[in-house]
Formats: C-alpha cells, structure tokens, sequence
C-alpha cells in the first residue's frame, strides 16, 4: 500500500467526519452524549488519534443523521476532488453518483410519499 496516499485519505476521512459533524450544527459535546461516550473520543477521532471501526463509523453516522452510504459518498467526492482515488475507482464514482442524482430528482413513488413530496 502506498504510505503517502494511505495518510492522505485519513486525513480526509477526518476532515469529513469534521466537516459532516459541522454541518449538523453538532459539537464533540453533544455528539458525545448522543453516543454515551467521552467527548475526549470525538476530539482524538477528529485529530487522528483514536480510529473508529465500522460499527462505531455507522454508530456516529447516526447521530449525525446520515446512513454509512451516505457518508461514503461523500468521503469518496473528497477524495476524487483531492485525486486520492485510483482511474478505476474514479470511473466507478462518477457512475454512481450520476445514478445517486438522477435517483433524487426523480425518486420512486413509495420514496416521494414517505417524504412528503
């Protein structure tokens, strides 16, 4: 594995847990208390000194509101624009999110009314 990519893309992955926690108006304070953990986690998440596993990553989506996918998502758009990403896995990205898109512009009708749309 290539070190210097491998550093690049945990250090976005932080920023994006940062930026996603931001964005929901939540503080390591409260996310912490939503999760009944120290808030001295959320801090050593944020600056790379604890990682978190996959059941935690989906346990902080959801405090957050976001599904894992959704979170993905928008980890891999940070990487593409960072170019962190591999031609291939680029390709793949740019598919699913025309996909994503176009599927909530036009969402299926079951989707529509449990939105309200």
């Amino acid at each position: 594995m290539n070190n210097e990519l491998y550093i690049k893309r945990w250090k976005f992955f932080r920023e994006v847990l940062k930026i996603e926690r931001k964005h929901h108006k939540i503080t390591q304070k409260r996310l912490a208390m939503m999760l009944g953990i120290e808030q001295s986690f959320i801090s050593k998440t944020e600056t790379g000194d604890r990682r978190l596993d996959i059941i935690e990553l989906l346990e902080y989506c959801d405090a957050m509101g976001l599904t894992l996918t959704e979170f993905v998502f928008r980890m891999e758009g940070r990487l593409l624009a960072e170019g962190c990403l591999s031609p291939a896995r680029k390709e793949e990205f740019l598919r699913w999110q025309s996909i994503y898109w176009e599927y909530y512009k036009n969402p299926p009708a079951s989707k529509k009314k449990q939105e309200g749309i």
